[in-house]
C-alpha cells in the first residue's frame, strides 16, 4: 500500500470512520489503492471512490447516474453540468465515455525531493483534506443531483435554450 493510502487508513481508524470498504490494491504501475463508499444522496446510494496512487494527486470520483446520457438529452445534460462546474470550485461534473454522469475532485499535494521515487520523496499530503473534500461532495451533491436528474429525465431545456443550441450547432 502506498504511503498516502496508509495515512488515510490511519485517519479513518483514528476517527472511527467505518463507511469505507477495506482498501483494494489495483496492482498497476501506479500502485493505486482504492477505497469505496456509498454516499446517500436523496435516498439514492451513489458509489464513490477515493483513489490514491504514486502521482501527487488524490482523486475522489462519484458515479451519479449510469448510462444516463443519450442523443435525446445530451445537450441538456452537458449544459447543466457546465453550469454546475461554473458554480462549484471543487466538485466537477462530467459525462464518462460510458455515458455515465459522474462527479470528481482532484486533490493535489506537494511532492518534494525525488519526484520519480515516492519512497524517498517528502510529501505535504494530509488525509484530513480528503475528508474535508468528501464533506464538500456530500454538501454539493443533493442540489446538483436534482438538477442533473431533471436534465437527464426531463430534457431540462427551455424552448429558447433548444433554439440557441441549434443555432450554435449551425455555426
Amino acid at each position: 500500500m502506498n504511503k498516502n493510502a496508509e495515512l488515510f487508513e490511519a485517519m479513518l481508524k483514528n476517527n472511527k470512520i467505518t463507511a469505507f470498504r477495506p482498501a483494494e490494491e489495483a496492482n498497476d504501475e501506479f500502485h493505486s489503492v482504492i477505497y469505496r463508499t456509498l454516499l446517500d444522496v436523496k435516498g439514492k446510494l451513489l458509489q464513490t471512490l477515493v483513489i490514491f496512487d504514486d502521482t501527487p494527486y488524490v482523486v475522489i470520483r462519484c458515479f451519479m447516474e449510469p448510462k444516463a446520457v443519450n442523443d435525446g438529452n445530451r445537450v441538456a445534460v452537458e449544459r447543466e453540468l457546465t453550469r454546475l462546474n461554473g458554480e462549484n470550485k471543487v466538485v466537477k461534473y462530467y459525462v464518462s465515455p460510458a455515458e455515465d454522469v459522474a462527479a470528481s475532485a482532484c486533490i493535489p499535494y506537494l511532492l518534494t525531493g525525488a519526484a520519480n521515487d515516492q519512497a524517498s520523496a517528502a510529501s505535504t499530503f494530509d488525509p484530513n483534506v480528503v475528508r474535508l473534500i468528501l464533506d464538500v461532495f456530500m454538501n454539493a451533491l443533493p442540489e446538483s443531483y436534482d438538477r442533473i436528474m431533471k436534465a437527464v429525465y426531463g430534457g431540462g431545456m427551455t424552448e429558447a435554450e433548444v433554439k440557441e443550441a441549434a443555432e450554435a450547432a449551425q455555426q
